[in-house]
């Protein structure tokens, strides 16, 4: 893991406008011969956002999850006392989800975790009404 991150800082440092999608190893093994990666990944979400399209794009990830972040919490905390609210689970899968794209997988692993982005973006409340109990 400390190997994924020292490439993927100086890949970073030398790219900081990405080196397109899905050329993080080839970058990397061509930057750091003597320890050539054989993941197609770092193992981290920001990281690969970061090394294969940009600081920018991680910036705009990062302002997306803390937008994705207050929004599930309040949206939880409005509808806690409705029985069939789906935002507490919603909130917590968010979490989890961030957690793990932290040390494992990549963008294709992360989709969970975009699917999870989209329904709490929906606008209409995730609940039941009164009427369809």
């Amino acid at each position: 893991r400390f190997d994924f991150m020292n490439t993927s800082t100086l890949l970073m440092k030398e790219h900081p406008l990405g080196v397109g999608c899905g050329n993080w190893r080839s970058q990397s093994n061509i930057m750091k011969k003597e320890h050539l990666m054989i993941h197609p990944y770092p193992h981290n979400l920001f990281f690969e956002i970061a090394n294969e399209f940009g600081v920018q794009t991680l910036v705009l990830f990062i302002l997306l999850l803390l937008y994705v972040f207050f929004l599930s919490y309040n949206k939880m905390t409005k509808y806690l006392k409705d029985r069939s609210s789906l935002y507490p689970v919603l909130f917590y899968l968010l979490i989890f989800f961030s957690l793990c794209s932290m040390v494992s997988g990549d963008l294709g692993d992360a989709r969970i975790l975009f699917i999870l982005i989209s329904m709490i973006l929906i606008p209409k409340p995730l609940i039941l009404c009164p009427n369809e109990k």
